[in-house]
C-alpha cells in the first residue's frame, strides 16, 4: 500500500510540475505577444503622427529622408543575424551590452538619404518591427530627418496611448 501511495504521489508531482511548466510557458508566450503588440502599436502611432506633420510641412509626394534607428536584444536574440540582414540596405553596428545584458543594435541610412512617401513610412515601421521580432529583438526607437525642410522627428518624444 505504501508503494502505491508513493508512486501515486510521484506521478501526481511529476505531471503537476509539467502542467505548471506548460502553463508558465504559455503565460510567458502570451505576455511576450502582448508586449510586441504594444510596441508595434506605439511605433505605428508614432509613424502616423509624423506622417500628419510631414503633410502639414511638405507638399511633395515623396520626401528625401535620413533614418536612424535602434533595436535591443537579450541573450536569446540573434543581433548578428539581424545586422547581417539589414546591412544590405543600411549601415549597421552592434553596441556593447548594458548592465542588464541587453545588446543595442544601431542602424542608419547615413551618409545617404532615401525617398519615401507618407504611406511608405508606416510600411517601413511595420517591416522594422517584424524583422526585429524574427530575430528576437525589439524595434526600440527611430529618428527621421527631412533635410529639405530641416525637420527632425524623434519617436521617443511622441507620447502614445500605448505608453
Amino acid at each position: 500500500m505504501k508503494q502505491f501511495l508513493f508512486f501515486t504521489l510521484l506521478i501526481f508531482l511529476t505531471y503537476g510540475t509539467e502542467a505548471e511548466a506548460q502553463m508558465n510557458e504559455d503565460e510567458a508566450q502570451k505576455i511576450w505577444e502582448e508586449y510586441h503588440s504594444r510596441v508595434l502599436s506605439r511605433r505605428i502611432y508614432e509613424a502616423e503622427e509624423i506622417i500628419q506633420d510631414i503633410a502639414k510641412n511638405s507638399d511633395a509626394e515623396e520626401n528625401e529622408m535620413i533614418l536612424d534607428f535602434k533595436f535591443f536584444s537579450d541573450l536569446n536574440g540573434k543581433p548578428e543575424s539581424l545586422v547581417k540582414q539589414l546591412s544590405e540596405n543600411y549601415e549597421m553596428s552592434i553596441g556593447p551590452k548594458d548592465e542588464k545584458g541587453y545588446t543595442s543594435i544601431i542602424g542608419t541610412t547615413r551618409p545617404y538619404s532615401i525617398e519615401l512617401s507618407a504611406g511608405n513610412i508606416r510600411d517601413w515601421v511595420e517591416f522594422m518591427h517584424g524583422v526585429a521580432l524574427s530575430y528576437g529583438a525589439i524595434f526600440n526607437s527611430w529618428k527621421l530627418t527631412l533635410p529639405t525642410i530641416e525637420k527632425t522627428y524623434l519617436s521617443e518624444t511622441i507620447e502614445t496611448p500605448y505608453d
